[in-house]
């Protein structure tokens, strides 16, 4: 944690507490880190807090609070919404939420609206500065708060495959891709990371991070690849036009306000470039030579110039058909996991 700087000090303390009346509960101690305007505290353990979000808007006199869910939430204790601390009793049905004391704890009640985030956990983290005038404390022997910290260990879910926006057969050199956003309602999303990868290439190559929302909220689950004009987050990855010749395969995965990443989504469909000038190219497999022993599984890979009729075929050394098969114009294509049998050799 950072904070501004000011003059004339010996040292600053950082502490983390449950309240603004006791900001040391938690550290049992105010922490030094010296005229070092950053403090990271340690070897503390915090529990998870149940997380809900308001539904409605409430003023500061509001004595019931309706929110999303408040299952999981004991049938009393504290709610922790912005800055404001409140003590609750009860609870009625799976919404509402019975409200004993408003502003509790050194803390303010205030109007809060919908969407806002409500927790049974959370922690404050303030900070003073001990004066080189007098050893007094800058701005109170309390300190100041600085930050409300929720812990959150979950990961985002995971976005939908990117959908390349081409109707079928169509090619072009810049495109855009689009997928369902994720939800996470404890820290919400906060970055979307964009990979691509070429042809048959097995490597992905990161093309663009950009805000899981715009300004104002709406999500942000779309990226116009090959625009030179974007200048996407600085990523001139995601702006070059893309070569002719060539397929594309994007996929997804976010990143919360809290850290954790979620997994990468499927992949999408492929976005074609423009016709390649052979029929089939690229065509390889690995392992090779494959062992039956083990499995006898090779991965085969290819690049066609449309959608055909594939057919592959494995013969011995001594020309004998060892198997075939047969794949449509439309499977999903570029590469093929095969099992040669070993019973044909």
């Amino acid at each position: 944690m950072t904070w501004s700087r000011i003059t004339n000090i010996q040292k600053y303390e950082a502490a983390l507490g449950y309240d603004y009346t006791n900001p040391s509960l938690l550290t049992m101690r105010w922490d030094t880190s010296s005229v070092e305007n950053k403090k990271i505290i340690t070897g503390i353990t915090l529990p998870v807090a149940k997380v809900t979000r308001l539904l409605s808007e409430i003023s500061p006199l509001a004595s019931t609070i309706t929110v999303v869910s408040s299952e999981g939430f004991p049938d009393q204790g504290r709610l922790y919404l912005g800055s404001e601390i409140i003590e609750y009793d009860g609870k009625l049905g799976t919404d509402k939420i019975l409200v004993k004391n408003r502003g509790i704890g050194g803390s303010l009640a205030q109007t809060h609206l919908p969407g806002e985030v409500v927790s049974n956990q959370a922690f404050v983290f303030s900070v003073r500065a001990v004066s080189s005038l007098g050893s007094a404390y800058i701005p109170s022997m309390a300190g100041r708060p600085l930050l409300m910290y929720r812990t959150d260990v979950t990961e985002p879910t995971v976005p939908g495959a990117p959908k390349v926006m081409l109707a079928q057969g169509e090619m072009a050199l810049t495109y855009q891709i689009d997928w369902q956003p994720s939800l996470d309602p404890e820290s919400r999303a906060f970055y979307y990371e964009i990979q691509e990868r070429e042809d048959t290439n097995p490597v992905w190559r990161t093309i663009a991070l950009i805000p899981a929302n715009k300004t104002g909220g709406a999500d942000n689950s779309i990226l116009l690849v090959g625009d030179p004009t974007v200048q996407t987050q600085g990523y001139a990855a995601a702006d070059a036009p893309r070569q002719s010749g060539h397929f594309y395969s994007y996929r997804v995965r976010t990143y919360n306000a809290a850290g954790a990443v979620s997994v990468w989504s499927s992949e999408s469909a492929p976005a074609s470039t423009g016709q390649i000038p052979e029929a089939v190219k690229n065509v390889s497999n690995y392992p090779n030579p494959v062992d039956t022993r083990q499995g006898g599984y090779t991965t085969v890979t290819y690049l066609l110039g449309a959608d055909s009729d594939v057919t592959i075929t494995i013969y011995d050394l001594l020309g004998y058909k060892v198997h075939e098969w047969h794949f449509n114009p439309g499977d999903p294509g570029g590469w093929v996991d095969i099992e040669i049998p070993r019973r044909n050799f």
